[in-house]
């Protein structure tokens, strides 16, 4: 990924919105090691924002928010420490929840992640067993299967719903512990 020119991308795009209030939506359903800024480019991300482009922004939305954000955001915590506990991030843990905030026709989210809330089976009270046992909800649907954290955790200082998707494409295999345990 060409860090600079999705910087340039974002700031050409956002150049119209500058010098009025505007609302920011953040997608995190497909974040991964694979697509993210590296430590370097995260610090440039906040040196070449304009100050009018905090000043303007009156909401972030986050949505799908996942383990790996939360692990990636812990990690660079000196970096993001500007915007943590931050009033203007709003973290949603359904795709209806911005619906209460933003217009059906102007949240413009793309296909994939609204296809992932299409013909879920869910079962809750499951749990995720790894070096903390979590209470999770597993939700299945045709495309992936959604690992949802049933209780809040701290992301950027705010109590947050974690939902890690895997795309049927990414799971190699499926191990079967017992009669109520897959890995």
């Amino acid at each position: 990924m060409n860090c600079d020119l999705l910087i340039y991308h974002v700031l050409l795009t956002l150049k119209p919105f500058q010098a009025k209030p505007f609302e920011l939506v953040v997608d995190f359903t497909h974040t991964c090691t694979d697509n993210r800024f590296k430590t370097d480019y995260l610090s440039k991300w906040f040196i070449c924002m304009p100050d009018c482009f905090y000043y303007n922004l009156q909401a972030c939305y986050i949505y799908n928010c996942n383990s790996w954000v939360r692990e990636y955001t812990k990690y660079h915590d000196r970096i993001l420490s500007t915007i943590k506990s931050s009033r203007k991030l709003i973290f949603l843990d359904h795709i209806s929840r911005l619906n209460d905030f933003i217009e059906l026709d102007q949240q413009k989210l793309p296909g994939h992640t609204l296809s992932l809330e299409e013909d879920l089976k869910a079962f809750n009270n499951a749990l995720k067993l790894s070096h903390k046992d979590t209470k999770v909800a597993i939700k299945v649907g045709p495309q992936a299967i959604q690992v949802t954290s049933s209780e809040k955790t701290k992301v950027l200082g705010h109590s947050v719903l974690l939902n890690d998707v895997y795309y049927a494409s990414e799971i190699e295999e499926v191990c079967l512990v017992d009669d109520n345990q897959f890995t």
